[in-house]
């Protein structure tokens, strides 16, 4: 029988089961939307945080574009990725061209905070993220089931609609370009801040 970990408690990321091989289709459709708008020929760097086991964004773009990607965790799965808690008041990471932050943004106690702090080392981001659907909003019920979900079912700690993530966003840079993939938006940004 299978120990079930606690999804409100950040320890079930150090567990290999709990991450899905499914998600590099995520980390490729990123990463093509950022070359839609890029030249290919540039050499971009990359830093992908919430990496797993897998590392899903540095397999698609170093094996096909030959990209440097530095990878970031909770855990040191292995030699290719150093330790990092997105939720700790103080991040220290190496600047790279792009931050990709493929399926943690839920797990942000203070996403604009964290996206503050990492727009000190990126010029750009791509992201994921699962919103709440407008329309549960208006139906309280539908509105505390959802959260629910969230919270207990998938250990999510912040809960914004598409409306409230565009605010967030908007402190540190613009939505360059918007998509769906498995009921979550993936959003390109371009940042502010252009000392980098």
């Amino acid at each position: 029988m299978a120990i079930m970990l606690d999804k409100t408690i950040k320890t079930r990321w150090l567990s290999a089961n709990s991450y899905d091989v499914k998600w590099g289709e995520r980390s490729g459709e990123l990463l093509s939307m950022f070359l839609d708008h890029e030249s290919k020929e540039e050499r971009w760097t990359f830093s992908e945080y919430g990496c797993g086991p897998y590392t899903p964004f540095r397999k698609i773009a170093s094996t096909q574009y030959g990209y440097h990607v530095d990878c970031y965790d909770l855990k040191k799965w292995s030699d290719e990725n150093e330790v990092v808690d997105l939720n700790e008041d103080a991040i220290s990471v190496t600047k790279n061209s792009v931050g990709v932050l493929s399926g943690v943004c839920e797990y942000m106690n203070d996403l604009g905070k964290t996206l503050a702090l990492l727009s000190e080392f990126h010029q750009y981001f791509l992201l994921s993220y699962g919103p709440v659907p407008l329309s549960s909003e208006f139906h309280d019920a539908k509105y505390l089931k959802e959260i629910r979900i969230r919270s207990t079912s998938r250990g999510w700690r912040n809960h914004m609609n598409m409306k409230d993530l565009v605010g967030v966003i908007s402190a540190v840079g613009y939505i360059a370009d918007i998509r769906s993939w498995d009921r979550q938006v993936l959003l390109y940004i371009r940042g502010f801040n252009t000392n980098l």
